[in-house]
């Protein structure tokens, strides 16, 4: 038998809240990524970006942490978007990009198929694209071998 997700985390549903960019952005202001223990974050902030998880006082919360900065300072991330008609939410996908940024050492990459925008999305990520200062990368695909630089497709079913 089969429940709908929030079944199983019934908390999760009710109390788990998604920061808004700026929060996500001040939260993160002086940040210290290299000096370890609490990355130079206040309690406010580690509250905001863990969603009152964690804290900088619980040495294993910490720790952890911790050990996941120096993995991602060791690995890359790749972050594969699919978009149409979401020019509305490019602005929070650029925030959270900038966020992962200082964790990933240069080595963050946001790849963005879109397809058949008619609200300016895909100038908008061009735009992005332009204008990340090399602290990450973020690929526009293009269409050429399907007819359509731009991706104009003209397919309505996904």
């Amino acid at each position: 038998m089969s429940y709908p997700a929030w079944i199983w985390h019934f908390s999760t549903y009710f109390y788990y809240s998604v920061p808004s960019g700026s929060a996500v952005r001040s939260s993160l202001s002086g940040l210290c990524v290299s000096h370890g223990g609490d990355l130079c974050l206040s309690l406010d902030s580690w509250l905001v970006l863990s969603n009152g998880l964690l804290s900088p006082t619980n040495p294993s919360d910490v720790s952890l942490v911790n050990a996941g900065v120096a993995l991602s300072l060791d690995k890359g991330l790749i972050l594969s978007i699919l978009a149409r008609d979401v020019a509305h939410a490019i602005p929070s996908l650029i925030a959270n990009a900038e966020s992962l940024a200082p964790f990933f050492n240069g080595r963050l990459s946001v790849v963005v198929f879109e397809n058949d925008s008619v609200d300016g999305t895909r100038d908008l990520v061009r735009s992005w694209a332009a204008s990340t200062r090399n602290k990450y990368t973020v690929d526009l695909m293009s269409c050429e071998g399907m007819g359509s630089f731009d991706c104009k497709l003209h397919e309505m079913h996904r």
